[in-house]
């Protein structure tokens, strides 16, 4: 069925919860230095609070454990919204092992592209909105810092919900970097928070401060 968008969508606040998953590839695994930067963005840019699972940092993860972290973030009501670090190649033998009556009790925004369309189509066929975008490993932890354009939709779909209108770029390119380049170290935060201009929350968002290691959810 087509997602009662309205029924679906939640807006986050400074201080949301927000669960970190890989239910594609354990890349954060095999590039530590990249996933952290990215955790240390979520907290410092956005104000989120990252919660990671068993198999967020696992290489080689089965099905079912990576299915068993998606079914924790949903079925825990103190998390906002799931993220997922990458995509991959096999999310589709992940699907199977979800608890689609639990999760469509617990609707709450996902966040990911390439494999994860999989579970992009899965949430929809469950009348549960998504997004196609913000996985935390190339979007939020990019070289240089976040780039305006994804930032500027990505903050539209955490923090404002209803429509938001995108406008083709005026350039864009192919370069690649190796992930084990220098590129990825963090540079100096000059304190800009770019969700402030689209929210409705700007001065609460001035005075968050984060710092912290992302939590852990072992269950």
């Amino acid at each position: 069925m087509p997602p009662n968008l309205r029924a679906s969508q939640r807006r986050l606040r400074p201080g949301s919860r927000v669960a970190i998953v890989s239910p594609s590839s354990g890349a954060p695994g095999l590039f530590p230095h990249v996933h952290d930067l990215a955790m240390k963005r979520l907290q410092s840019e956005l104000q989120l609070i990252p919660v990671e699972y068993p198999t967020t940092r696992q290489i080689g993860a089965t099905p079912r454990e990576r299915a068993a972290d998606l079914n924790a973030a949903f079925s825990d009501a103190s998390i906002e919204a799931i993220m997922a670090t990458i995509g991959g190649d096999d999310q589709i033998t992940v699907l199977p092992f979800l608890d689609s009556g639990m999760i469509a009790k617990n609707p709450k925004p996902f966040f990911g592209y390439s494999d994860n369309t999989n579970l992009l189509n899965y949430l929809w066929n469950l009348g549960i909105s998504s997004y196609h975008g913000g996985s935390t490993m190339v979007h939020v932890a990019r070289p240089g810092g976040l780039h305006p354009l994804s930032t500027a939709s990505l903050c539209a779909a955490l923090f404002s919900g209803g429509d938001f209108e995108l406008h083709p770029v005026s350039e864009f390119s192919e370069d690649e970097q190796n992930w084990n380049d220098a590129a990825w170290s963090d540079p100096v935060n000059d304190g800009h928070i770019y969700c402030s201009s689209i929210t409705e929350r700007r001065e609460e968002l001035l005075i968050y401060k984060w710092g912290s290691a992302p939590e852990r959810n072992n269950a």
